[in-house]
């Protein structure tokens, strides 16, 4: 909904105490408007008839025409500031154009600004009641600020009173909270969300140019994707407003009824209709499904039938193969097992030889060249778990020179390179270039057991998802390497 340029700039306009409103000096609950551009032709009668809108006011008025803003009424001496503040001023005239246009538009309907009801119990800023209909209105407008307990207590005073209480809420001050982007108009307060979270309608009057502010959002319309303008009947922070002339608008039962409430109405309306449409097509789709469907269950059946006697068929397949490879995995287990056990009780080289190649094995003398002396986390003895003499190699040589052809091809590029990854296939390629012939078998698990032990010292990082891994060993000095 698109703003008319001159009613937006009207509704937000900061709030003076320029005066549009004057009352009659003899019946002050008739008020008269300033016309704009009137000022010096109603100068003589404001000075002799008129009073101000403020009741408590009984200073002289006259009049101001200007030139680059709107005419308006003034006082003739000084006047109490509280009374006439920019908040007061504005409440006291949208009193006055809420009244205007009900005497106006609805003649027959009693109106009074100045009205005490129930003994005095409760004034209203405007009060009015339909004779040919016994309905009874009281408008409210608010600029102040008000808690939802206040409004609570006012309004159920009007409903056990059988009053349509009908709250109109000023276009500046704490009741019209400005949105922090252009894309809205307002954002609620509390006691506005408590207002349509109950189910009430909500207005914003500028009484010096006599505009009323419909609320609005922009609901979705699945039936289109767009959106359309939709009345915010439940609690909603950030809204749009629709703005009108009040003379435009219409009373009801409950309040005002605006040229934006009709329009909303009846998108809310063509909306339903393209919804009932769809409804009515989706039955009628949905109709055409269900034939379609019992139609189809019918031939699915037998090949539903079909179909589970061949899974079946293929479940008791897959079953017997599951079971032949459970079988031929424990053979298989209970061969390595043997082999194994067998491997352990074999003597491939006899415990002399063994100890005599690792003693003369040079691959000490490089161990303490490079790091002055044997890492003391490098050895770890598996005799108790391998004997040597089956296994075919000491447990410090084959120890000594797989970790040495790791760390030699680890360290080949220097320091400050990174380091390539490795396998336990290349731990075993260090052992056989130790030029010994030892059981493969046996070494496998030994391997991986320390392996697992360099990983506990830190010098083997983590693995990844392929088995490999990198050597953590930090070089030593340079001069002892190139010693």
């Amino acid at each position: 909904m698109p703003h008319d340029p001159e009613l937006l700039a009207a509704f937000n306009a900061d709030a003076d105490t320029r005066m549009v409103w004057a009352t009659e000096r003899a019946d002050r609950s008739q008020v008269v408007y300033l016309e704009d551009g009137t000022a010096r032709q109603m100068r003589p009668r404001t000075r002799s008839e008129l009073a101000c809108i403020v009741p408590e006011c009984d200073v002289p008025l006259t009049t101001h025409a200007r030139t680059t803003k709107r005419d308006g009424f003034a006082h003739l001496g000084r006047v109490d500031d509280a009374l006439h503040s920019a908040e007061s001023l504005m409440h006291q005239q949208a009193k006055a154009v809420i009244v205007s246009w009900l005497r106006t538009r609805y003649p027959h309907v009693w109106i009074d600004p100045e009205v005490l009801l129930v003994n005095g119990e409760r004034r209203p800023d405007v009060y009015a009641e339909n004779p040919a209909t016994g309905n009874k209105l009281a408008f409210e407008v608010q600029y102040s600020a008000l808690t939802v307990a206040e409004w609570t207590r006012r309004h159920e005073w009007y409903v056990d009173h059988d009053i349509v209480d009908v709250w109109v809420f000023g276009h500046v001050g704490p009741q019209r909270r400005r949105p922090r982007t252009a894309q809205f108009d307002v954002v609620t307060n509390a006691l506005q969300e408590h207002l349509l979270s109950a189910g009430e309608l909500l207005w914003w009057i500028e009484p010096t140019a006599g505009i009323i502010g419909t609320p609005y959002l922009d609901a979705f319309d699945e039936t289109t994707g767009g959106t359309f303008p939709a009345t915010p009947e439940q609690y909603r922070r950030d809204l749009h407003f629709e703005l009108s002339p009040l003379a435009d608008s219409w009373l009801t039962a409950k309040g005002f009824r605006t040229q934006a409430l009709i329009d909303m109405d009846a998108a809310a309306e063509r909306v339903a209709a393209r919804r009932e449409r769809a409804r009515l097509e989706d039955e009628k789709g949905a109709a055409a499904r269900r034939a379609a469907d019992l139609k189809a269950r019918a031939t699915a059946k037998a090949a539903q039938e079909a179909e589970a006697r061949r899974a079946l068929q293929e479940a008791e397949t897959i079953r017997a193969e599951r079971e032949a490879r459970a079988d031929a995995e424990l053979r298989r287990a209970e061969l390595e097992d043997r082999l194994w056990r067998d491997a352990l009780t074999r003597t491939i080289a006899s415990a002399q030889s063994v100890a005599e190649s690792w003693e003369s094995s040079t691959l000490r003398t490089e161990l303490d060249r490079i790091f002055g002396q044997v890492p003391p986390w490098l050895f770890v003895d598996y005799s108790e778990v391998v004997p040597e003499t089956a296994l075919g190699i000491a447990h410090p040589h084959w120890q000594a020179a797989a970790f040495l052809h790791v760390f030699n091809r680890s360290t080949m590029h220097g320091p400050g390179r990174s380091r390539p990854l490795v396998t336990v296939e290349d731990f075993v390629d260090g052992v056989a270039a130790a030029d010994m012939q030892f059981e493969r078998r046996l070494l496998d698990g030994l391997l991986l057991d320390w392996c697992g032990h360099l990983y506990d010292h830190r010098q083997l990082g983590p693995r990844d998802r392929e088995g490999r891994t990198r050597l953590l060993t930090k070089l030593p000095s340079l001069s002892r390497v190139g010693g």
